[in-house]
């Protein structure tokens, strides 16, 4: 590769290691590139595939430094990815004979998690407490790369006319409005983009939406809306009839979200701005407990924030920074609580994260369900159509049996 295009690299992985606890890798891959005019366009995927193949596998690349006798620096690390994708026979044995090294998932599959795949133990023993003897299995799939899926806005186009469209894509296994890209294209230039006939959406969030079960002339209130990818899925399935209100913290997300809007068709959604102390209780909504909205909801659904563990496909920076689990928990607990009382007599109360740790999850439900706000809840079972991804009365999508990023959810009822 060009001299210009490997001190590129460098440089943005330096920038990476200094500001990757609080900027997440894909925000600084893609300014710094941008920012790079000089770049060609195979510069530009080079020293993009390089840096994420690197942040993947960290772990590994730094025992290769010391198998290999190199400091484990960015120079270091673009050697190796040149050794790993280049034809020369020389450096394609040089390479083999470091891997030999390393632990292999036939002789020691908890090193081979650990190492070799670069998961760090407190996720790694996540793994392997979920799903055991398919761990190996989960990680490797856990460290490939997401494929880009649409998901096709039923209130404007259905899917065989994106199919149509785009060469090579194909339907999604799971989810009815899903369209699976063969490679990574730029979005806006896909005809019917900015008529707004589909958005970028992954499958799992596709399925979190469906698993809601929100009907047309419900009344249905998202906590955690973010940018709203999630609250268009649910003004679609509700057919652009009944009320979403879309709740976040975040005046600058719920600005996002109401730009989407109208490209949509979207006309349901009204956007709140919530305020809340350092525990996350609220301090200022117009339905506080007690308020004019209690128990008024057909669906509460709980985006709840969290470490994002589950998406590694196509954010490896969260196994070294972002993906402690810290406060989430008590947050996650409080949000439930808070939700709970907006629910209806019958209501759903939808608990969503795209985590892995039982922590943030079965835990959170649990608790809940013990507790004073969540005696008159039960857990309903999982729909016959999402059958595929029962763990009990739980929804968990996996990379390596379904394809897709983890997400976990738990829809409870109101009893009466």
């Amino acid at each position: 590769m060009t001299p210009r295009a490997t001190t590129a690299a460098i440089e943005i992985w330096e920038k990476w290691q200094a500001q990757g606890a609080t900027l997440p890798l894909d925000r600084i891959v893609n300014e710094e590139v941008r920012a790079r005019k000089s770049l060609n366009s195979r510069e530009r995927r080079w020293l993009t595939d390089a840096i994420y193949r690197n942040v993947r596998l960290l772990t590994r690349q730094q025992a290769l430094c010391k198998i290999m006798g190199m400091e484990p620096t960015a120079e270091s690390f673009l050697r190796l990815w040149d050794m790993e994708t280049s034809y020369d026979p020389l450096k394609q044995e040089e390479m083999k004979a470091a891997m030999a090294q390393l632990p292999t998932k036939e002789e020691d599959p908890a090193g081979y998690l650990r190492v070799t795949l670069s998961f760090p133990e407190a996720m790694a023993s996540e793994i392997e407490a979920l799903v055991g003897d398919e761990a190996v299995e989960a990680g490797e799939a856990l460290n490939e790369q997401a494929p880009t899926v649409l998901r096709v806005n039923s209130l404007k186009s259905k899917p065989d006319r994106v199919l149509k469209q785009v060469e090579g894509s194909f339907p999604t296994e799971y989810s009815p409005w899903g369209v699976v890209l063969a490679k990574r294209v730029p979005i806006q230039g896909i005809p019917g983009y900015k008529e707004g006939r589909f958005e970028v959406q992954e499958e799992g969030s596709q399925l979190a939406v469906m698993f809601a079960d929100a009907k047309p002339n419900e009344t249905v209130i998202e906590i955690g809306a973010g940018g709203g990818g999630k609250t268009l899925g649910l003004a679609a399935t509700m057919n652009n009839t009944g009320k979403i209100f879309a709740l976040d913290t975040s005046a600058l997300r719920l600005a996002s979200l109401e730009k989407r809007l109208p490209r949509a068709g979207v006309t349901i959604v009204q956007t709140v701005l919530l305020t809340a102390n350092e525990q996350g209780v609220w301090t200022s909504a117009p339905w506080s407990v007690g308020g004019k909205y209690e128990r008024g909801a057909n669906c509460v659904f709980i985006d709840a924030p969290c470490t994002g563990s589950g998406t590694l496909r196509r954010n490896p920076d969260k196994k070294w920074f972002g993906g402690e689990i810290g406060n989430y928990p008590r947050l996650q607990s409080i949000l439930l609580e808070q939700g709970s009382h907006l629910v209806k007599q019958g209501g759903r109360l939808i608990y969503i994260t795209c985590a892995l740790e039982r922590s943030q999850n079965e835990d959170i439900v649990e608790a809940f369900l013990n507790s004073p706000a969540g005696k008159d809840f039960k857990l309903d079972a999982i729909p016959s159509e999402l059958s595929a991804f029962a763990e009990g009365r739980y929804f968990r999508s996996w990379a390596h049996r379904h394809g897709l990023d983890l997400f976990f959810g738990a829809r409870l009822r109101r009893k009466g």
